[in-house]
């Protein structure tokens, strides 16, 4: 029986031998860490630089006159600032104020009964908004909508009565648009916008004009822009 359990041991040395001698230690594979989602809540700042568009007139309501509508033409260049906070779903909510300044013209022309001469024309002295943001993030890109309003300085000149302001004062409206954001790194973003104002009329005083006429303040924008955020 001795003999039995030593030869029963023996076999079970070689066994356990065999078996170290061919394992081998699996091999460790490196799995990255998951991606994580951009984080955009925080403030910033940046710079914004666009283009204007949309025409713009003179009118004379109570005869039914209105002159030829010329196109908005500028290049304002600004900056921003604002604020996002952004949910658990990826929603963003937050607010931007920005100012940019340059002169935005159009000139309007003699229509079929509204008389401007060589030309009527209105300008804007700069303009300033103050609006709300909402949009969705996903990974480094923002979508979002944006509204609120918009206040510059207007004049209205006209080639037929050189070197003589015809009115001017400070307008307002509402203004709203659309836009998109791409985050290069946590600190640096690009983006893209779309932008439609609309701050009412421009009346010229009837020293210039029968009655009631007035120029019209809407136009559009589109720009661009780069953020850093904090």
């Amino acid at each position: 029986m001795t003999k039995f359990l030593a030869t029963l041991a023996a076999g079970a040395m070689l066994a356990n031998t065999a078996l170290a001698g061919n394992y081998e230690t699996p091999a460790i594979i490196d799995v990255p860490p998951a991606a994580e989602d951009t984080a955009w809540s925080g403030f910033y700042l940046g710079a914004v630089a666009g283009t204007s568009l949309g025409t713009n007139y003179w009118a004379e309501t109570s005869q039914n006159e209105e002159a030829t509508p010329g196109n908005w033409d500028g290049t304002p260049i600004g900056f921003t600032v604002g604020y996002n906070h952004q949910l658990a779903n990826g929603l963003i909510i937050g607010g931007e104020g920005d100012y940019s300044a340059g002169d935005i013209l159009a000139v309007s022309t003699d229509g079929a009964i509204f008389g401007c001469g060589p030309g009527c024309e209105t300008s804007l002295s700069g303009f300033a908004t103050v609006r709300a943001r909402v949009g969705y993030a996903k990974g480094s890109f923002l979508v979002f909508g944006t509204a609120g309003m918009a206040f510059s300085q207007a004049m209205a000149t006209s080639d037929s009565i050189p070197n003589t302001t015809l009115g001017e004062g400070a307008v307002s409206g509402l203004v709203w648009g659309l836009g998109a954001e791409y985050a290069i790194n946590p600190a640096w973003s690009v983006k893209g916008e779309f932008l439609s104002a609309d701050m009412g009329q421009l009346d010229i005083p009837t020293l210039f004009c029968s009655v009631n006429c007035f120029t019209d303040i809407s136009y559009q924008t589109i720009r661009l822009g780069v953020n850093y955020h904090f």
